[in-house]
């Protein structure tokens, strides 16, 4: 699932510099990589933010550390991501349709910041840690992007 996630994200960046330097296949590949990757937190955020690798995502003994607040929190969180990156591709791409969608992100990047890092406080565990990175990077990405594009 990290290597996925890794994979995705480099070809994601990569398309992003091509389309901000003009390259040919640019947009064509900002597109399908912002699209994959909206994709993969939308349908396996549950199992890669609690720490679930892919091959063991139909087992049940994959699922003993972890509970239903726990798989139903990271499903939203997950479409959280899917948001801000749908908000990133069309802030790159300039896409004025998008404008009302814009500031949704952030705000659920805040908001999900705000509650789990006093969750992390709380009780210092790794889901909690993977949401707060994850976070941090989409929401400083999102800044980034609305600042200077």
């Amino acid at each position: 699932m990290n290597k996925t996630e890794l994979i995705l994200g480099a070809i994601t960046i990569i398309s992003s510099i091509m389309v901000l330097s003009n390259l040919p296949g640019g947009v064509f590949l900002a597109i399908i990589s912002y699209y994959s990757l909206a994709l993969f937190y939308s349908f396996f955020s549950f199992a890669l933010l609690n720490g679930i690798r892919f091959k063991d995502i139909f087992k049940k003994e994959a699922y003993s550390n972890t509970n239903l607040a726990r798989i139903v929190s990271a499903i939203v969180i997950g479409l959280a991501y899917m948001i801000i990156l749908v908000e990133l591709l069309s802030m790159l791409m300039s896409w004025n349709e998008f404008r009302g969608l814009l500031g949704t992100g952030l705000f659920l990047m805040i908001l999900i910041l705000i509650v789990y890092g006093f969750l992390y406080l709380r009780s210092k565990d790794k889901f909690y840690e993977r949401i707060i990175i994850r976070s941090t990077i989409f929401g400083i990405t999102w800044l980034v992007f609305y600042i200077f594009l």
